[in-house]
């Protein structure tokens, strides 16, 4: 994740191993997630997926993604 600026502009993969999800609802009542995530180095990194890609690809247990 630290050199992540070199490749600005470019389509990336970005795989991280699920430390924490932090389920919460949007202010309609959806359904969107906090998580956590740590990269090979060791690097820790949050995402935000809202309700479409929580509906779509739902998180199960810790592992890689």
């Amino acid at each position: 994740m630290k050199d992540l600026e070199k490749y600005d502009g470019q389509l990336i993969t970005v795989y991280g191993y699920l430390v924490a999800i932090k389920p919460t609802r949007t202010k309609r009542g959806d359904r969107m997630n906090f998580e956590t995530f740590q990269d090979y180095d060791g690097n820790v990194f949050d995402t935000v997926h809202f309700p479409p890609s929580v509906k779509t690809y739902p998180f199960r247990e810790r592992g890689i993604y």
